[in-house]
């Protein structure tokens, strides 16, 4: 796992929090299965720059936020 995915999946975990999502609902808003978004948090898992877009989207936050 590289740092920055890392480090994407620790604000995309914290943001989903704050928000009150689970990783389901999360997943349910971008189309993507619970166990991708898991992936992700735990930073297993590159994502492309359109999956941030779609996750910053739904997350109400700019991307660069992440």
């Amino acid at each position: 796992m590289s740092r920055l995915s890392a480090h994407v999946g620790e604000k995309i975990r914290f943001f989903r929090k704050n928000r009150g999502l689970t990783q389901e609902e999360l997943g349910e808003k971008v189309e993507i299965p619970q166990s991708y978004i898991g992936n992700i948090e735990r930073g297993s898992k590159n994502i492309s720059l359109e999956t941030i877009e779609k996750i910053s989207e739904a997350l109400k936050i700019e991307p660069s936020k992440l």
